[in-house]
């Protein structure tokens, strides 16, 4: 168990409502994941994805771009419902890499995805650079490398640009609890590109993660001629300043344009 002193609201909420869950070490935990795995599958089977906890404000449009992807990359696919989603809505000829650093929840995803040979999971923490690093799980929250308190575990990192080499990226999915900083200096190959599109969960600790994080990831975005859309409202909404759910495009291929 870690003992951090950082104050990040978020945590402190989910600590305060949710403090009785389950922790990792607890076979409790285990039921509770999948739990919510039959939840997401059933939903989705159903074709009722927008009732799924789970669900973004960007989900119907991830749909529509899933029709056409080639390769999509799940960062931070906790239990499975962007991977689960393009599975049902991406062409046969599609290949999915799910990531997902907590080592219970990437079992259960390999559990479920084991009879698609075209679905890889695996147990990595996205960073800037290969190595090592320590997360911390909060109750009631995903892991994070954020100094909060919770239990910590240590698992592989590596850089999106040095594990997928020179593949051709359609879509990714991002949500990694305030790390995306550092994943965005791991992927920068990846945007100078201007090929993926990238939908993204903002959250508001990066800088406490990596100190001038946020401006660089929009200086990295600018030099790449990323458009930035937030989708917190409904219909895309062009912006200049990451927010919220977000929706990242080239410019080149940005469809929302007026």
């Amino acid at each position: 168990m870690t003992a951090h002193t950082t104050p990040i609201p978020h945590y402190q909420k989910a600590m305060a409502a949710h403090g009785d869950l389950p922790a990792m070490s607890d076979d409790a935990y285990v039921d509770r994941l999948r739990a919510q795995q039959r939840a997401i599958v059933e939903c989705i089977d159903r074709d009722l994805w927008a009732d799924s906890t789970s669900c973004e404000t960007f989900t119907e449009l991830f749909i529509e771009k899933a029709t056409t992807c080639k390769l999509f990359v799940d960062v931070g696919a906790e239990a499975g419902f962007y991977t689960y989603l393009a599975l049902k809505h991406m062409p046969r000829y599609g290949r999915i890499i799910a990531i997902e650093p907590d080592p219970i929840r990437c079992a259960l995803l390999r559990e479920l995805f084991a009879p698609h040979a075209h679905i890889e999971v695996l147990e990595l923490a996205i960073a800037s650079a290969t190595g090592a690093v320590e997360l911390v799980k909060p109750r009631g929250c995903s892991a994070t490398l954020a100094p909060v308190d919770g239990e910590s575990f240590t698992v592989p990192a590596a850089a999106l640009d040095e594990l997928l080499g020179d593949r051709e990226v359609d879509l990714i999915k991002m949500d990694i609890e305030g790390a995306e900083a550092a994943a965005f200096d791991g992927m920068q190959r990846i945007l100078a590109r201007r090929r993926t599109e990238v939908f993204l969960e903002y959250h508001p600790w990066i800088d406490t993660i990596t100190p001038g994080g946020v401006d660089m990831m929009h200086q990295m975005l600018a030099d790449a001629a990323y458009h930035i859309y937030r989708t917190d409202t409904g219909r895309p909404e062009r912006v200049e300043k990451l927010g919220g759910r977000a929706y990242l495009v080239p410019a080149a291929r940005d469809a929302l344009q007026a």
